[in-house]
Protein backbone atom coordinates (compact mmCIF):
# COMPACT_ATOMS: atom_id res chain seq x y z
CA UNK A 1 0.00 0.00 0.00
CA UNK A 2 1.01 3.61 -0.46
CA UNK A 3 -0.07 6.25 1.99
CA UNK A 4 2.13 9.07 0.78
CA UNK A 5 2.65 12.54 2.17
CA UNK A 6 0.36 13.79 -0.57
CA UNK A 7 -2.30 11.38 0.61
CA UNK A 8 -1.89 12.58 4.19
CA UNK A 9 -2.16 16.23 3.11
CA UNK A 10 -5.28 15.50 1.10
CA UNK A 11 -6.81 13.79 4.13
CA UNK A 12 -6.13 16.86 6.23
CA UNK A 13 -7.56 19.17 3.55
CA UNK A 14 -10.74 17.18 3.37
CA UNK A 15 -11.08 17.16 7.16
CA UNK A 16 -10.41 20.92 7.34
CA UNK A 17 -13.35 21.79 5.12
CA UNK A 18 -15.80 20.53 7.69
CA UNK A 19 -15.77 23.78 9.73
CA UNK A 20 -16.58 23.93 13.44
CA UNK A 21 -19.44 21.73 14.50
CA UNK A 22 -22.00 22.78 17.10
CA UNK A 23 -20.50 20.40 19.70
CA UNK A 24 -16.95 21.66 19.02
CA UNK A 25 -18.18 25.27 19.40
CA UNK A 26 -19.71 24.47 22.75
CA UNK A 27 -16.48 22.90 24.05
CA UNK A 28 -14.41 25.77 22.65
CA UNK A 29 -16.67 28.36 24.37
CA UNK A 30 -16.22 26.62 27.70
CA UNK A 31 -12.41 26.36 27.52
CA UNK A 32 -10.41 27.16 30.66
CA UNK A 33 -7.91 29.97 31.31
CA UNK A 34 -4.20 29.54 31.82
CA UNK A 35 -2.12 30.79 34.79
CA UNK A 36 -1.97 34.37 33.38
CA UNK A 37 -5.75 34.52 33.20
CA UNK A 38 -5.71 34.42 29.41
CA UNK A 39 -7.93 31.83 27.74
CA UNK A 40 -5.93 28.82 26.43
CA UNK A 41 -6.09 28.69 22.65
CA UNK A 42 -8.50 25.96 21.63
CA UNK A 43 -8.69 24.48 18.15
CA UNK A 44 -11.44 25.89 16.03
CA UNK A 45 -12.54 22.46 14.87
CA UNK A 46 -11.82 18.72 15.24
CA UNK A 47 -9.31 17.51 12.67
CA UNK A 48 -7.76 14.08 11.98
CA UNK A 49 -4.36 13.20 10.58
CA UNK A 50 -3.90 9.58 9.42
CA UNK A 51 -0.52 8.12 8.40
CA UNK A 52 1.61 4.95 8.47
CA UNK A 53 5.23 4.22 9.34
CA UNK A 54 5.83 2.64 5.90
CA UNK A 55 5.23 4.03 2.45
CA UNK A 56 4.92 0.62 0.74
CA UNK A 57 3.01 -2.28 2.28
CA UNK A 58 3.17 -5.94 1.21
CA UNK A 59 1.02 -8.95 1.88
CA UNK A 60 3.92 -11.10 3.10
CA UNK A 61 3.27 -11.40 6.82
CA UNK A 62 5.03 -8.19 7.69
CA UNK A 63 3.23 -5.52 9.66
CA UNK A 64 3.07 -1.76 9.92
CA UNK A 65 1.76 0.84 12.33
CA UNK A 66 -1.25 3.06 11.66
CA UNK A 67 -1.16 6.51 13.32
CA UNK A 68 -4.43 8.34 13.99
CA UNK A 69 -3.90 11.86 15.35
CA UNK A 70 -6.90 13.88 16.55
CA UNK A 71 -6.95 17.57 17.43
CA UNK A 72 -10.18 18.55 19.18
CA UNK A 73 -11.43 20.80 22.00
CA UNK A 74 -13.26 17.81 23.47
CA UNK A 75 -11.77 15.58 26.21
CA UNK A 76 -10.90 12.16 24.70
CA UNK A 77 -9.73 8.83 26.17
CA UNK A 78 -8.03 5.87 24.50
CA UNK A 79 -11.19 3.75 24.68
CA UNK A 80 -13.24 6.30 22.73
CA UNK A 81 -11.95 5.10 19.33
CA UNK A 82 -13.91 2.13 17.95
CA UNK A 83 -11.47 0.37 15.59
CA UNK A 84 -13.25 -3.01 15.38
CA UNK A 85 -13.82 -2.53 11.64
CA UNK A 86 -10.08 -3.20 11.13
CA UNK A 87 -10.44 -6.83 12.22
CA UNK A 88 -12.00 -7.75 8.90
CA UNK A 89 -8.88 -7.27 6.79
CA UNK A 90 -6.07 -6.98 9.34
CA UNK A 91 -4.57 -8.73 12.33
CA UNK A 92 -4.68 -6.05 15.01
CA UNK A 93 -2.03 -5.81 17.72
CA UNK A 94 -2.00 -3.99 21.04
CA UNK A 95 -3.21 -0.38 20.54
CA UNK A 96 -1.33 2.50 22.17
CA UNK A 97 -2.80 5.86 23.17
CA UNK A 98 -1.19 9.14 24.23
CA UNK A 99 -1.79 12.91 24.42
CA UNK A 100 1.43 14.63 23.33
CA UNK A 101 -0.06 18.16 23.71
CA UNK A 102 -3.16 19.98 24.82
CA UNK A 103 -6.19 19.06 22.71
CA UNK A 104 -4.05 16.59 20.72
CA UNK A 105 -4.51 12.80 20.96
CA UNK A 106 -2.80 9.92 19.16
CA UNK A 107 -3.64 6.23 18.60
CA UNK A 108 -0.94 3.84 17.36
CA UNK A 109 -2.43 0.63 15.92
CA UNK A 110 -0.15 -2.28 14.80
CA UNK A 111 -1.64 -4.01 11.75
CA UNK A 112 -0.75 -7.03 9.57
CA UNK A 113 -2.69 -7.23 6.26
CA UNK A 114 -4.61 -10.43 5.63
CA UNK A 115 -4.86 -9.87 1.86
CA UNK A 116 -3.47 -7.83 -1.02
CA UNK A 117 -5.27 -5.08 -2.93
CA UNK A 118 -6.99 -1.82 -2.07
CA UNK A 119 -8.55 -2.08 1.40
CA UNK A 120 -11.28 0.49 2.08
CA UNK A 121 -11.52 1.56 5.70
CA UNK A 122 -14.93 2.88 6.82
CA UNK A 123 -15.34 5.72 9.31
CA UNK A 124 -14.39 4.79 12.88
CA UNK A 125 -16.48 6.65 15.54
CA UNK A 126 -14.83 8.48 18.43
CA UNK A 127 -16.83 8.85 21.62
CA UNK A 128 -20.39 7.89 22.43
CA UNK A 129 -22.00 11.08 21.02
CA UNK A 130 -21.82 9.73 17.47
CA UNK A 131 -21.05 13.12 15.85
CA UNK A 132 -17.24 12.61 15.67
CA UNK A 133 -15.59 9.93 13.51
CA UNK A 134 -12.53 9.39 11.36
CA UNK A 135 -12.93 9.97 7.64
CA UNK A 136 -13.11 7.05 5.24
CA UNK A 137 -9.77 6.20 3.65
CA UNK A 138 -8.05 3.49 1.60
CA UNK A 139 -4.90 1.44 2.14
CA UNK A 140 -3.15 -0.21 -0.81
CA UNK A 141 -1.38 -3.51 -0.09
CA UNK A 142 0.87 -4.98 -2.78
CA UNK A 143 1.19 -8.67 -3.51
CA UNK A 144 4.59 -9.95 -2.43
CA UNK A 145 7.08 -10.74 -5.17
CA UNK A 146 10.49 -12.40 -5.28
CA UNK A 147 11.81 -13.27 -1.84
CA UNK A 148 8.76 -11.71 -0.24
CA UNK A 149 6.52 -14.13 -2.14
CA UNK A 150 8.44 -17.16 -0.83
CA UNK A 151 7.20 -19.10 2.17
CA UNK A 152 10.25 -19.47 4.37
CA UNK A 153 8.46 -21.82 6.79
CA UNK A 154 6.36 -24.89 6.02
CA UNK A 155 4.78 -27.53 8.27
CA UNK A 156 3.17 -30.93 7.73
CA UNK A 157 1.17 -33.21 10.04
CA UNK A 158 1.49 -36.89 9.12
CA UNK A 159 -1.96 -37.94 10.29
CA UNK A 160 -5.29 -37.38 8.57
CA UNK A 161 -7.79 -38.72 11.11
CA UNK A 162 -6.03 -39.26 14.44
CA UNK A 163 -7.64 -40.77 17.52
CA UNK A 164 -7.12 -40.00 21.19
CA UNK A 165 -3.69 -41.13 22.52
CA UNK A 166 -2.29 -41.39 18.99
CA UNK A 167 1.15 -40.07 18.12
CA UNK A 168 1.76 -38.38 14.78
CA UNK A 169 4.95 -36.82 13.47
CA UNK A 170 4.83 -33.08 12.73
CA UNK A 171 7.54 -31.76 10.40
CA UNK A 172 8.65 -28.11 10.24
CA UNK A 173 11.03 -26.77 7.57
CA UNK A 174 12.59 -23.31 7.74
CA UNK A 175 14.61 -22.04 4.74
CA UNK A 176 17.59 -19.88 5.65
CA UNK A 177 18.29 -17.91 2.45
CA UNK A 178 21.37 -15.67 2.22
CA UNK A 179 19.24 -12.52 1.97
CA UNK A 180 16.97 -13.56 4.83
CA UNK A 181 17.91 -13.28 8.51
CA UNK A 182 15.62 -15.13 10.92
CA UNK A 183 15.75 -13.78 14.44
CA UNK A 184 12.83 -15.52 16.18
CA UNK A 185 11.28 -18.99 15.96
CA UNK A 186 8.05 -19.95 17.72
CA UNK A 187 7.29 -23.72 17.95
CA UNK A 188 3.85 -25.19 17.25
CA UNK A 189 1.31 -25.60 20.02
CA UNK A 190 -2.34 -26.38 20.50
CA UNK A 191 -4.89 -27.16 23.16
CA UNK A 192 -5.40 -30.90 23.47
CA UNK A 193 -2.18 -31.82 21.69
CA UNK A 194 1.30 -32.15 23.21
CA UNK A 195 4.38 -31.38 21.11
CA UNK A 196 7.82 -32.74 21.91
CA UNK A 197 10.86 -32.01 19.75
CA UNK A 198 12.32 -35.30 18.51
CA UNK A 199 15.13 -34.21 16.20
CA UNK A 200 16.58 -31.10 14.60
CA UNK A 201 18.99 -31.02 11.67
CA UNK A 202 20.18 -28.67 8.94
CA UNK A 203 20.55 -29.71 5.30
CA UNK A 204 21.85 -27.96 2.18
CA UNK A 205 19.57 -27.37 -0.77
CA UNK A 206 19.87 -25.71 -4.18
CA UNK A 207 17.46 -23.22 -5.71
CA UNK A 208 16.42 -23.09 -9.37
CA UNK A 209 19.41 -20.89 -10.13
CA UNK A 210 21.77 -23.39 -8.45
CA UNK A 211 22.18 -21.10 -5.49
CA UNK A 212 22.67 -23.08 -2.29
CA UNK A 213 20.93 -22.34 0.98
CA UNK A 214 20.33 -24.06 4.31
CA UNK A 215 17.10 -25.59 5.56
CA UNK A 216 16.49 -26.36 9.21
CA UNK A 217 14.23 -29.39 9.67
CA UNK A 218 12.54 -30.03 13.00
CA UNK A 219 10.62 -33.25 13.68
CA UNK A 220 8.06 -33.07 16.49
CA UNK A 221 6.16 -35.84 18.25
CA UNK A 222 2.53 -34.71 18.46
CA UNK A 223 0.41 -36.70 20.92
CA UNK A 224 -3.34 -36.03 20.83
CA UNK A 225 -4.67 -36.14 24.38
CA UNK A 226 -8.34 -35.35 23.87
CA UNK A 227 -10.98 -36.07 21.29
CA UNK A 228 -12.93 -33.58 19.19
CA UNK A 229 -11.87 -30.74 16.91
CA UNK A 230 -8.35 -29.49 17.60
CA UNK A 231 -6.60 -26.58 15.89
CA UNK A 232 -2.82 -26.61 15.79
CA UNK A 233 -1.31 -23.17 16.06
CA UNK A 234 1.46 -23.39 13.46
CA UNK A 235 5.07 -22.45 14.07
CA UNK A 236 6.16 -18.97 13.02
CA UNK A 237 9.33 -17.05 12.33
CA UNK A 238 10.27 -13.38 12.19
CA UNK A 239 13.26 -11.49 10.92
CA UNK A 240 14.19 -9.19 8.07
CA UNK A 241 14.92 -9.36 4.33
CA UNK A 242 18.02 -7.59 2.98
CA UNK A 243 17.31 -5.70 -0.27
CA UNK A 244 19.02 -3.00 -2.28
CA UNK A 245 17.03 -0.37 -0.38
CA UNK A 246 17.98 -1.69 3.09
CA UNK A 247 16.22 -4.09 5.44
CA UNK A 248 12.55 -5.00 5.56
CA UNK A 249 11.08 -6.80 8.55
CA UNK A 250 8.73 -9.73 8.10
CA UNK A 251 6.75 -12.31 10.09
CA UNK A 252 5.61 -15.60 8.62
CA UNK A 253 3.76 -18.64 9.92
CA UNK A 254 3.00 -22.05 8.51
CA UNK A 255 -0.56 -22.91 7.58
CA UNK A 256 -2.76 -23.73 10.59
CA UNK A 257 -4.13 -27.27 10.74
CA UNK A 258 -7.50 -28.30 12.15
CA UNK A 259 -8.17 -32.01 12.71
CA UNK A 260 -10.98 -34.00 14.27
CA UNK A 261 -9.61 -36.44 16.83
CA UNK A 262 -11.57 -39.67 17.09
CA UNK A 263 -12.69 -41.21 20.41
CA UNK A 264 -10.84 -43.85 22.40
CA UNK A 265 -13.33 -44.78 25.15
CA UNK A 266 -11.22 -47.64 26.52
CA UNK A 267 -8.21 -45.27 26.74
CA UNK A 268 -6.10 -47.96 25.06
CA UNK A 269 -2.61 -47.64 23.68
CA UNK A 270 -2.82 -46.44 20.05
CA UNK A 271 -0.14 -47.80 17.73
CA UNK A 272 0.33 -48.63 14.06
CA UNK A 273 2.00 -51.85 15.18
CA UNK A 274 2.91 -53.18 18.65
CA UNK A 275 4.75 -56.36 19.57
CA UNK A 276 5.80 -57.71 22.99
CA UNK A 277 8.05 -60.78 23.23
CA UNK A 278 9.03 -62.57 26.46
CA UNK A 279 11.90 -64.98 27.07
CA UNK A 280 12.34 -66.94 30.31
CA UNK A 281 15.63 -68.40 31.46
CA UNK A 282 16.47 -71.10 32.56
CA UNK A 283 14.35 -73.53 30.63
CA UNK A 284 14.32 -76.09 33.49
CA UNK A 285 11.53 -75.75 35.99
CA UNK A 286 13.53 -77.14 38.95
CA UNK A 287 16.23 -74.82 40.27
CA UNK A 288 18.14 -74.19 43.50
CA UNK A 289 18.71 -71.29 45.83
CA UNK A 290 20.85 -68.62 44.16
CA UNK A 291 20.02 -69.69 40.59
CA UNK A 292 18.59 -66.55 38.92
CA UNK A 293 15.29 -66.59 37.08
CA UNK A 294 15.49 -64.12 34.19
CA UNK A 295 12.63 -62.64 32.16
CA UNK A 296 13.59 -60.53 29.13
CA UNK A 297 10.73 -58.41 27.75
CA UNK A 298 11.18 -56.73 24.33
CA UNK A 299 8.79 -53.96 23.22
CA UNK A 300 8.73 -52.76 19.59
CA UNK A 301 6.15 -50.16 18.50
CA UNK A 302 5.47 -48.04 15.42
CA UNK A 303 4.39 -44.43 15.88
CA UNK A 304 4.77 -44.56 19.63
CA UNK A 305 7.18 -42.75 21.89
CA UNK A 306 9.01 -44.53 24.68
CA UNK A 307 6.72 -42.86 27.21
CA UNK A 308 3.70 -44.47 25.50
CA UNK A 309 4.97 -48.05 25.61
CA UNK A 310 3.01 -50.35 27.92
CA UNK A 311 4.55 -52.14 30.89
CA UNK A 312 4.09 -55.83 31.50
CA UNK A 313 3.22 -56.23 35.20
CA UNK A 314 5.86 -57.71 37.50
CA UNK A 315 4.80 -61.12 38.89
CA UNK A 316 3.69 -61.23 42.50
CA UNK A 317 6.31 -62.77 44.78
CA UNK A 318 7.25 -62.88 48.45
CA UNK A 319 10.03 -60.41 49.13
CA UNK A 320 11.35 -62.71 51.87
CA UNK A 321 11.80 -65.54 49.37
CA UNK A 322 13.18 -63.67 46.34
CA UNK A 323 15.44 -60.74 45.52
CA UNK A 324 14.33 -58.66 42.51
CA UNK A 325 16.46 -56.65 40.09
CA UNK A 326 15.44 -54.77 36.91
CA UNK A 327 17.56 -53.21 34.18
CA UNK A 328 16.62 -51.47 30.92
CA UNK A 329 19.27 -52.70 28.48
CA UNK A 330 17.95 -51.09 25.27
CA UNK A 331 15.89 -47.90 24.80
CA UNK A 332 15.82 -46.24 21.36
CA UNK A 333 13.60 -44.05 19.16
CA UNK A 334 14.24 -44.01 15.40
CA UNK A 335 12.54 -42.16 12.54
CA UNK A 336 12.18 -44.61 9.66
CA UNK A 337 12.27 -43.84 5.93
CA UNK A 338 8.49 -43.81 5.78
CA UNK A 339 8.63 -41.00 8.39
CA UNK A 340 7.17 -43.21 11.12
CA UNK A 341 8.64 -43.36 14.60
CA UNK A 342 9.92 -46.75 15.76
CA UNK A 343 10.49 -47.22 19.49
CA UNK A 344 12.31 -50.17 21.06
CA UNK A 345 12.78 -51.06 24.71
CA UNK A 346 14.32 -54.20 26.24
CA UNK A 347 13.77 -54.81 29.96
CA UNK A 348 15.63 -57.52 31.89
CA UNK A 349 14.02 -58.69 35.13
CA UNK A 350 15.92 -61.01 37.50
CA UNK A 351 14.40 -62.98 40.40
CA UNK A 352 16.92 -64.65 42.74
CA UNK A 353 15.44 -67.32 45.08
CA UNK A 354 16.57 -67.13 48.70
CA UNK A 355 14.80 -70.23 50.10
CA UNK A 356 14.29 -73.80 49.05
CA UNK A 357 10.96 -75.58 48.95
CA UNK A 358 9.23 -72.55 47.46
CA UNK A 359 7.54 -71.84 44.14
CA UNK A 360 7.81 -68.97 41.67
CA UNK A 361 4.60 -68.47 39.70
CA UNK A 362 4.24 -65.82 36.96
CA UNK A 363 0.77 -65.85 35.44
CA UNK A 364 0.26 -64.86 31.83
CA UNK A 365 -1.17 -61.41 31.13
CA UNK A 366 -2.90 -59.67 28.22
CA UNK A 367 -2.06 -56.26 26.73
CA UNK A 368 -4.63 -54.59 24.44
CA UNK A 369 -3.88 -51.89 21.88
CA UNK A 370 -5.78 -50.07 19.13
CA UNK A 371 -4.77 -49.66 15.49
CA UNK A 372 -5.81 -46.18 14.23
CA UNK A 373 -5.74 -47.30 10.60
CA UNK A 374 -8.57 -49.85 10.86
CA UNK A 375 -9.90 -49.08 14.36
CA UNK A 376 -9.47 -52.69 15.51
CA UNK A 377 -8.49 -53.63 19.07
CA UNK A 378 -5.70 -56.19 19.17
CA UNK A 379 -4.50 -58.36 22.08
CA UNK A 380 -1.03 -59.60 23.00
CA UNK A 381 -0.69 -62.58 25.35
CA UNK A 382 2.39 -62.35 27.58
CA UNK A 383 3.44 -65.87 28.57
CA UNK A 384 4.07 -66.74 32.22
CA UNK A 385 6.29 -69.35 33.87
CA UNK A 386 6.42 -71.70 36.89
CA UNK A 387 9.55 -72.70 38.82
CA UNK A 388 10.13 -74.92 41.86
CA UNK A 389 13.09 -74.19 44.11
CA UNK A 390 14.46 -77.37 45.71
CA UNK A 391 17.67 -78.32 47.56
CA UNK A 392 19.31 -77.45 50.86
CA UNK A 393 20.58 -74.14 52.13
CA UNK A 394 21.28 -72.72 55.55
CA UNK A 395 19.36 -69.66 54.49
CA UNK A 396 16.20 -71.77 54.69
CA UNK A 397 16.50 -71.66 58.45
CA UNK A 398 17.37 -68.01 58.77
CA UNK A 399 14.29 -65.93 59.59
CA UNK A 400 13.70 -62.97 57.28
CA UNK A 401 11.94 -60.91 59.91
CA UNK A 402 14.65 -58.86 61.71
CA UNK A 403 12.75 -58.95 65.00
CA UNK A 404 12.57 -62.75 64.93
CA UNK A 405 16.24 -62.98 63.96
CA UNK A 406 17.22 -60.78 66.91
CA UNK A 407 15.25 -62.96 69.31
CA UNK A 408 16.85 -66.15 67.99
CA UNK A 409 20.31 -64.63 68.16
CA UNK A 410 19.71 -63.49 71.73
CA UNK A 411 18.48 -66.99 72.62
CA UNK A 412 21.62 -68.56 71.17
CA UNK A 413 23.86 -66.20 73.15
CA UNK A 414 21.87 -66.91 76.31
CA UNK A 415 22.17 -70.68 75.73
CA UNK A 416 25.94 -70.47 75.26
CA UNK A 417 26.29 -68.41 78.45
CA UNK A 418 24.11 -70.92 80.32
CA UNK A 419 26.21 -73.86 79.14
CA UNK A 420 29.43 -72.13 80.20
CA UNK A 421 27.88 -71.35 83.58
CA UNK A 422 26.83 -74.95 84.09
CA UNK A 423 30.27 -76.28 83.16
CA UNK A 424 31.88 -73.81 85.53
CA UNK A 425 29.40 -74.72 88.27
CA UNK A 426 30.10 -78.46 87.91
CA UNK A 427 33.83 -77.87 88.16
CA UNK A 428 33.50 -75.60 91.19
CA UNK A 429 30.98 -77.98 92.79
CA UNK A 430 33.37 -80.87 92.55
CA UNK A 431 36.15 -78.74 93.98
CA UNK A 432 33.84 -77.61 96.82
CA UNK A 433 35.00 -74.05 96.13
CA UNK A 434 33.21 -71.07 97.65
CA UNK A 435 29.45 -71.26 97.60
CA UNK A 436 29.67 -74.50 95.68
CA UNK A 437 31.27 -76.10 98.77
CA UNK A 438 28.30 -75.01 100.83
CA UNK A 439 25.93 -76.41 98.20
CA UNK A 440 27.90 -79.65 98.10
CA UNK A 441 27.58 -79.98 101.89
CA UNK A 442 23.83 -79.40 101.72
CA UNK A 443 23.62 -82.10 99.07
CA UNK A 444 25.57 -84.47 101.29
CA UNK A 445 23.17 -83.80 104.13
CA UNK A 446 20.25 -84.63 101.88
CA UNK A 447 22.01 -87.84 100.82
CA UNK A 448 22.56 -88.85 104.40
CA UNK A 449 18.91 -88.28 105.16
CA UNK A 450 17.72 -90.30 102.17
CA UNK A 451 19.88 -93.24 103.32
CA UNK A 452 18.46 -92.85 106.82
CA UNK A 453 14.89 -92.79 105.54
CA UNK A 454 15.44 -95.96 103.52
CA UNK A 455 16.93 -97.76 106.58
CA UNK A 456 14.15 -96.69 109.00
CA UNK A 457 11.93 -99.46 110.18
CA UNK A 458 9.15 -98.16 112.35
CA UNK A 459 8.37 -101.58 113.84
CA UNK A 460 11.99 -102.66 114.48
CA UNK A 461 13.61 -100.59 117.29
CA UNK A 462 17.07 -102.13 116.86
CA UNK A 463 17.27 -101.18 113.16
CA UNK A 464 15.80 -97.75 113.93
CA UNK A 465 18.45 -97.12 116.58
CA UNK A 466 21.24 -98.17 114.19
CA UNK A 467 19.84 -95.95 111.41
CA UNK A 468 19.63 -92.93 113.73
CA UNK A 469 23.21 -93.32 114.98
CA UNK A 470 24.62 -93.86 111.45
CA UNK A 471 22.84 -90.79 110.12
CA UNK A 472 23.81 -88.58 113.09
CA UNK A 473 27.50 -89.53 112.93
CA UNK A 474 27.63 -88.48 109.23
CA UNK A 475 25.51 -85.41 109.77
CA UNK A 476 27.64 -84.11 112.66
CA UNK A 477 31.15 -85.39 111.93
CA UNK A 478 32.70 -83.00 114.46
CA UNK A 479 30.81 -84.68 117.34
CA UNK A 480 31.43 -88.04 118.99
CA UNK A 481 28.04 -89.74 119.05
CA UNK A 482 28.08 -93.16 120.72
CA UNK A 483 24.58 -93.54 122.04
CA UNK A 484 21.21 -91.95 121.58
CA UNK A 485 21.81 -89.58 124.47
CA UNK A 486 24.66 -88.02 122.47
CA UNK A 487 22.31 -86.77 119.77
CA UNK A 488 22.40 -82.94 119.49
CA UNK A 489 18.63 -82.75 119.66
CA UNK A 490 18.25 -85.31 122.50
CA UNK A 491 16.74 -82.75 124.83
CA UNK A 492 14.00 -81.89 122.31
CA UNK A 493 12.98 -85.54 121.75
CA UNK A 494 14.03 -87.06 125.08
CA UNK A 495 10.77 -88.92 125.76
CA UNK A 496 10.62 -90.66 122.39
CA UNK A 497 14.36 -91.45 122.35
CA UNK A 498 14.15 -92.99 125.84
CA UNK A 499 11.14 -95.04 124.70
CA UNK A 500 13.27 -96.32 121.79
CA UNK A 501 16.09 -97.29 124.19
CA UNK A 502 13.69 -99.21 126.44
CA UNK A 503 12.18 -100.96 123.42
CA UNK A 504 15.67 -102.08 122.41
CA UNK A 505 16.99 -103.29 125.81
CA UNK A 506 14.05 -103.72 128.21
CA UNK A 507 12.47 -107.12 128.72
CA UNK A 508 9.16 -105.49 129.62
CA UNK A 509 6.53 -106.70 127.10
CA UNK A 510 4.89 -103.30 127.12
CA UNK A 511 8.14 -101.62 126.03
CA UNK A 512 8.32 -103.94 123.02
CA UNK A 513 5.11 -102.39 121.70
CA UNK A 514 7.04 -99.20 120.82
CA UNK A 515 5.79 -97.23 117.76
CA UNK A 516 8.43 -95.12 115.97
CA UNK A 517 6.09 -92.84 113.97
CA UNK A 518 6.24 -90.01 116.48
CA UNK A 519 10.05 -90.27 116.84
CA UNK A 520 10.51 -90.19 113.05
CA UNK A 521 8.41 -87.04 112.90
CA UNK A 522 10.59 -85.36 115.56
CA UNK A 523 13.81 -86.42 113.87
CA UNK A 524 12.53 -85.06 110.50
CA UNK A 525 12.40 -81.60 112.02
CA UNK A 526 16.14 -81.80 112.79
CA UNK A 527 17.44 -83.10 109.46
CA UNK A 528 18.78 -79.60 108.60
CA UNK A 529 20.15 -79.03 112.12
CA UNK A 530 22.93 -76.39 112.28
CA UNK A 531 25.31 -75.94 115.20
CA UNK A 532 25.22 -72.32 116.37
CA UNK A 533 28.16 -70.31 117.53
CA UNK A 534 28.92 -70.35 121.29
CA UNK A 535 27.44 -67.61 123.39
CA UNK A 536 29.63 -64.63 123.93
CA UNK A 537 30.82 -63.99 127.47
CA UNK A 538 33.40 -64.94 130.02
CA UNK A 539 32.22 -68.54 130.14
CA UNK A 540 30.59 -69.54 126.87
CA UNK A 541 30.16 -73.09 128.22
CA UNK A 542 27.76 -74.60 130.63
CA UNK A 543 28.39 -74.94 134.35
CA UNK A 544 29.50 -78.53 133.98
CA UNK A 545 31.90 -77.73 131.07
CA UNK A 546 29.58 -78.86 128.20
CA UNK A 547 29.07 -76.61 125.18
CA UNK A 548 25.90 -74.59 125.53
CA UNK A 549 23.88 -75.01 122.35
CA UNK A 550 20.52 -74.15 121.00
CA UNK A 551 18.99 -76.29 118.37
CA UNK A 552 17.71 -74.43 115.24
CA UNK A 553 15.07 -76.47 113.54
CA UNK A 554 13.94 -75.93 109.96
CA UNK A 555 10.66 -77.50 108.92
CA UNK A 556 10.74 -79.98 106.09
Amino acid sequence: MVVSKFFSVMLLAVLGLGGLGAADAAFAAGSTSDETGQAAPAPAKSTFKISTDKTVLFHDGTGFRLFINLTTPRPVTGADLDYTVLNKDFSVGSVGFSSPADYTYQWVIPLVPNRAGVIKIPAMPVGAAGDLATPKFEIKVKQAEGLRAKNFIKAQLRAQNPVKNQLAMYRVEVDNLPQVKITTYTPPQGEGVHFELFAERTVSRASAGNRFYKTTIREYKAIFRQEGKITINPPSISGYVITGNGQSQFTQGAKPVTVTVGPNPENLIVSDNLSISVKWNPAEENIHVGDPITRTVTYIATNNSLSQLPRVPVPDFNENDFDYYEDVTVETEQLMRDKKLKSTRVVKQVFVPLRNHTKFVANQSVVEWKNPNDGKVNSIVVLGANYEINGFSFSDYIPRDPKTAYKIFAGIIAGVVLILFLVYSVIMYRRRSGIYGWLHLRADYMGYWRNFARSWKKDDPIKCRAAILEWAQKRWPDKTIVGLTGLPFYSKAKTEIDNLSRACWSKDPEAAKWDGKKLYSLISKNKNYKKPKAKRGINPYGLNGEIYETVQQTLK
